[in-house]
């Protein structure tokens, strides 16, 4: 094999620049032109054959036209012998990860086996909407938390005197519970039911049992604003001072964030694995960790706990 690359697209060249320095790739990037018609050419910078190739790829927004950008890119380095690892911040269609309805396809499964069939060998990505994704997967995915990154940032900007954290469903326990465990604190668990068919979120009062309290409520990703919001006016009905909206994936669709802050939300915080205006946590250490190397030009899958 030869030398190990590290591709990207535009958006990730600052991703890409820290981890090329830190681990001593060779970086190229790719160029895309849009015709008017909506379809996409896509021109790598440098022809790359028969080596260890990381691609980063960021997929929001307009995640459609970048699954289609991501097919050419690892069908092309697949055709020239390259063993492909994929780092996609944001993985997308992951909510669909079950048939809900009578009918529904599983979307993820589908995105997943189009991957395996140009034989890319791994995936790293930051919280999975469902853990379960991986057992329906013939690729390794390595799934990064940035619940550490994020309570760490929390714990270091803000000097809370009596912080409560806060799972919107009982999704995201697991993550509220890691999350609580940094700050030192406890959490709840709100219950939360969505109509399948409208999408509508309904998500029940409940008692936390504290006063003057800064509420930090953590997910996954907040999309529409629906479930987060729904729980900073719990919190705010139960004597929270402050309500902290933290989160990973900040999709923020349409006037989301304003939702937040309508509902009583103080702060909203992220990380950088979708661009946005609130990204306070880098995941660059995160995934650098998460590669490791078996010898100058051989990759492996750090799984991190």
């Amino acid at each position: 094999m030869g030398d190990t690359f590290i591709i990207h697209d535009d958006d990730s060249n600052e991703l890409a620049e820290k981890l090329s320095k830190e681990a001593g790739f060779k970086k190229a990037n790719y160029n895309r032109t849009i015709y008017p018609d909506g379809e996409t050419k896509v021109r790598l910078s440098e022809d790359i054959t028969e080596s260890d190739v990381i691609l980063i790829k960021r997929m929001y927004p307009e995640i459609n036209r970048n699954i289609v950008e991501l097919m050419m890119l690892v069908e092309n380095l697949d055709s020239k012998h390259n063993a492909i690892h994929l780092v996609l911040p944001y993985l997308p269609y992951a909510r669909q990860d079950k048939e809900f309805l009578h009918g529904e396809i599983i979307s993820i499964k589908s995105l997943l086996n189009v991957l395996s069939h140009f034989n890319v060998k791994s995936v790293i990505t930051f919280d999975m909407h469902s853990i379960a994704i991986k057992s329906m997967s013939k690729i390794n995915i390595t799934n990064v938390s940035a619940i550490k990154p994020l309570a760490k940032y929390i714990k270091e900007a803000f000097k809370l005197a009596n912080p409560m954290v806060i799972s919107p469903d009982k999704g995201a326990e697991e993550r509220a519970k890691s999350f609580a465990s940094i700050l030192g604190c406890s959490y709840v668990v709100l219950e939360k039911n969505r109509n399948r068919e409208t999408g509508e979120v309904v998500t029940k009062r409940k008692d936390i049992g504290a006063i003057n309290f800064e509420a930090i409520i953590v997910d996954d990703m907040v999309s529409t604003g629906g479930s987060m919001a729904n729980a900073a006016a719990i919190a705010k009905q139960n004597g929270a001072s402050k309500v902290f909206a933290v989160f990973t994936h900040a999709l923020l669709i349409n006037d989301a964030a304003k939702k937040l802050y309508s509902a009583g939300v103080d702060y909203i915080i992220s990380s950088n694995t979708i661009i946005n205006d609130y990204q306070k946590v880098d995941i660059a250490e995160e995934i650098a960790d998460a590669i490791g190397l078996e010898s100058s030009t051989h990759i492996k899958n750090v799984i991190l706990q």
